[in-house]
């Protein structure tokens, strides 16, 4: 199928093959480019403020109750701290998280695609 543009020329649509990879392709380099801007400005920040200062990881769970299992809530909030850090030992078990949800965003960012165009098939403009 081949479209007529307004000035003459013959058109050919892509494939949704080559649509996917357009998308990925420029998904990759804003990617980068954000990743890039991102350790920038984390760099200059670190470089403007005083390198001897450090800022200490903080826990996130605060124990108000005074309960029989106070002792047990404290236990599972350390064993699960590695949730909270951003130390490179931790990383790669936080990895695993990080590509379910991405799948989870692709696929529910997909769902609302396909359910978009077919109410957009049904509006007569």
């Amino acid at each position: 199928m081949e479209l007529q543009t307004e000035n003459g020329k013959k058109k050919v649509p892509l494939s949704t093959g080559l649509k996917w990879l357009r998308l990925v392709c420029m998904a990759v380099v804003f990617g980068i480019i954000a990743g890039g801007v991102m350790v920038g400005m984390n760099y200059l920040g670190g470089r403007i403020a005083s390198e001897e200062e450090s800022i200490p990881q903080t826990s996130t769970v605060k124990v108000t109750a005074q309960a029989e299992d106070s002792d047990a809530v404290v236990a599972v909030a350390r064993e699960l701290s590695w949730l909270d850090s951003y130390q490179p030992k931790y990383l790669l078990m936080q990895l695993p998280i990080l590509v379910v949800g991405i799948i989870c965003y692709t696929a529910f960012l997909s769902l609302a695609y396909r359910i978009s165009v077919k109410y957009f098939d049904k509006v007569d403009l």
